[in-house]
């Protein structure tokens, strides 16, 4: 796509919920919702960042927010650097999401021993035992050279998403989400961004 106004996207979806107290899935199976008949959203901590003052733009944002008791910490920024890494922390180990994380081609799997259940202070301080160490590597999808983006390296990473609406598409069941992305997903998502926006006072 063309160049964003904002450093901090989202996509739009508009969704509707399935009448009965529940909405259907790709399957067109009614789904609960959870009980109390309203959904959890995602909440935004903080945010902070840089506005342009020429355009009014986000150019550098950092947000903390949490979903059903998960915390993430995320940046954006037009002006800065990154390594564009993704890193997922937990109780038993750590996954690593290698750059540029919106199109990898490798992820490892660290494996520490369960925290919960050690009786003794880690050394050197906050390093759990290892147990186990996995990489995993798959090569970008291959295209002819024509079909490459000019100005978007790794591009073809996106070549999953187009996989998935296509196959969405020629369902014969029919198909109305992705089954990986919902969109009450998306659009807590989308909320949560416009969220964000707004406490950078950005006018996007």
């Amino acid at each position: 796509g063309g160049p964003s106004n904002s450093s901090i996207n989202g996509a739009h979806s508009d969704g509707q919920s399935g009448k009965g107290g529940g909405r259907r899935n790709t399957r067109g199976e009614e789904e609960d919702e959870e009980e109390g008949g309203e959904e959890e959203e995602i909440q935004v901590l903080a945010a902070i960042g840089q506005i342009d003052p020429k355009s009014n733009v986000d150019v550098d944002s950092s947000v903390i927010m949490q979903y059903k008791g998960v915390t993430g910490r995320f940046g954006s920024s037009l002006i800065r650097s990154s390594p564009f890494e993704l890193t997922v922390m937990g109780e038993h180990g750590v996954i690593r999401i290698a750059a540029p994380a919106n199109c990898p081609d490798t992820a490892s799997l660290t494996s520490f021993q369960d925290s919960s259940k050690t009786t003794f202070m880690p050394f050197p301080c906050c390093v759990q035992p290892l147990e186990a160490e996995n990489t995993i590597s798959q090569p970008l999808p291959e295209y002819p050279q024509e079909f490459y983006p000019q100005q978007y390296p790794r591009g073809t990473g996106f070549v999953y998403i187009i996989e998935a609406v296509e196959e969405c598409l020629q369902s014969e069941e029919g198909c109305l989400e992705l089954p990986d992305v919902p969109q009450d997903m998306a659009l807590k998502v989308q909320k949560a961004v416009d969220e964000v926006r707004a406490r950078l006072h950005a006018k996007v």
